[in-house]
């Protein structure tokens, strides 16, 4: 969702009567790699893939599925050019599978900034936790809250890996008492803030990527 991050605030930052169109495809699990390598390169921004799920329970990790959106965004003035190129490149997939048909939709003119935050809401995520934008109030008193703002790094509980990370940590923990523990490529920081909440005394975060520390250090 960084890219998502990025993007729609350079959005914000262009000129006001500027139109943007909305691409997007809905595919199978297993279709979802071949689509996405026949499209990768075509918008200059690139593509963004998300499956979206309401809520992952411990017992349940195996049991994930559901189709999977790719989507991507360009200028409208420039809609001719990119969308015959996605066209021909999935006219040309549909001669050897079966693909739905994708979508262009015109996108109004709105505060790109405040757009993507309210993508961000609350996600609970296994028996008693649930995360949460940092700008926002916990909605269930009974979860245990991870206050997290995404920023430029990776983390922020809307990636399935996250989530099932997350719901896997908590199983982990709930079992056995773990007094220290290292997060290895921390990201976002969200595992160590869980890991802490859930009790862990001593914790580690590291990262090769300088704005992930950045913002792990200010999530904690």
């Amino acid at each position: 969702m960084a890219a998502v991050c990025t993007f729609l605030i350079s959005m914000n930052e262009t000129k006001q009567e500027q139109q943007w169109i909305e691409f997007s495809i809905e595919v199978d699990q297993d279709m979802a790699d071949l689509v996405g390598n026949a499209l990768i390169g075509i918008l200059p921004a690139g593509l963004v893939s998300e499956r979206v799920f309401e809520e992952v329970f411990p017992h349940e990790l195996d049991q994930v599925s559901g189709p999977i959106r790719i989507f991507g965004f360009y200028l409208e003035e420039e809609d001719p050019v990119y969308r015959d190129k996605i066209l021909q490149a999935l006219n040309g997939l549909k001669l050897k599978v079966d693909l739905p048909d994708p979508s262009f939709s015109s996108l109004e003119n709105k505060n790109w900034t405040a757009a993507w935050q309210e993508r961000y809401q609350p996600i609970p995520v296994g028996d008693r936790l649930i995360v949460v934008p940092s700008w926002l109030e916990n909605p269930d008193p009974e979860r245990i809250p991870i206050y997290i703002d995404p920023g430029m790094a990776f983390g922020s509980g809307t990636h399935e890996t996250t989530r099932l990370s997350l719901a896997m940590l908590e199983m982990c923990l709930t079992n056995q008492i773990q007094t220290e523990l290292i997060d290895v490529g921390c990201g976002s920081g969200i595992l160590s803030i869980a890991a802490a909440k859930l009790g862990v005394e001593r914790i580690l975060g590291v990262d090769t990527d300088p704005e992930a520390i950045r913002v792990s250090k200010e999530n904690a």
